[in-house]
């Protein structure tokens, strides 16, 4: 669970019951900036989980819990371009990133 501040007073908190997959996206509706005709809309956070890779000629990891508490850190993505009336944004992928297709569900994930 990690929890920041959004937007001045507001606080937006990001945690998983299950195994969370680097450079997931998770959609919180009506948390992102206010829109035409005033509605604010989806704030979009992807998630960057470094694992540990593998030593020459292993063929096995065994993981153990960490000795102290991590501290997530938050970074901002490139900024968003304004083309033809509309913004956009180029989704870079991590150059350890692993392509995945996802389950379709309930839940509110991308």
């Amino acid at each position: 669970t990690h929890t920041w501040p959004h937007l001045g007073d507001e606080k937006v908190t990001v945690s998983f019951d299950q195994v969370a997959t680097t450079d997931q996206v998770v959609r919180f509706k009506k948390k992102g900036l206010v829109g035409d005709g005033g509605q604010r809309g989806d704030l979009y956070v992807r998630l960057a989980i470094d694992l540990p890779a593998l030593g020459g000629g292993q063929n096995t990891l065994t993981l153990t819990a960490p000795t102290s508490v991590m501290t997530p850190t938050i970074e901002r993505e490139d900024p968003v371009e304004l083309h033809d009336g509309a913004a956009w944004r180029m989704w870079r992928g991590r150059d350890s990133a692993v392509s995945t297709k996802a389950k379709k569900s309930g839940r509110e994930e991308l």
